[in-house]
């Protein structure tokens, strides 16, 4: 019992001193000021953030401009034309999903041929697929679709890219057909 309340007391005190030390500055400059003049690292990569989102907007509205078809908007930012109608059902969350088609830059650049891809299958929003936007185009397209879909990087592969073959925070085009 004694070794328990003097393992208590130890304890106590610990707790205590540690509270009454934490508050106090010890000479050292607080981890949150900023050096006057210098511009905060974090508000810094928001603003370039800010620039860049502004400038793929751009150039995804440029290439939208450019077409010669109409293009609807969703919430997330995908942009997409139907360049000829299939006849079957939209596809729902958990079904199956086929589609094949090209994947390019906004500037035409191929980045994954249909040959390389194949046929991409997955279950709608169960299943990973890359780009990761294909999951919303198989809930917008119906079945039998040709389409041109346009994915700002949130949607495409993101701000790393990917196979070494995406640039960093690319907008990418997808042409493809959703099989029935």
């Amino acid at each position: 019992m004694k070794t328990r309340r003097s393992l208590l007391w130890v304890w106590g005190i610990g707790i205590c001193g540690g509270a009454l030390g934490c508050g106090q500055n010890q000479g050292s400059r607080p981890e949150t000021e900023v050096r006057r003049g210098q511009p905060d690292r974090g508000e810094e990569v928001i603003e370039r953030r800010i620039r860049h989102l502004e400038a793929e907007r751009a150039d995804i509205q440029q290439f939208i401009s450019s077409e010669s078809v109409p293009y609807q908007r969703t919430g997330s930012g995908m942009h997409y034309a139907v360049i000829e109608s299939g006849q079957g059902a939209q596809g729902q969350v958990g079904e199956l999903a086929r589609m094949h088609g090209e994947v390019r830059l906004l500037d035409g650049t191929l980045l994954f041929s249909a040959k390389e891809l194949g046929i991409l299958e997955w279950r709608i929003e169960r299943e990973e697929v890359e780009p990761f936007g294909l999951h919303e185009a198989a809930l917008v397209l119906h079945r039998g679709d040709s389409a041109r879909i346009i994915l700002p990087a949130h949607l495409a592969y993101g701000l790393a890219g990917s196979h070494q073959r995406v640039p960093l925070a690319s907008a990418i085009r997808v042409d493809l057909r959703f099989l029935p």
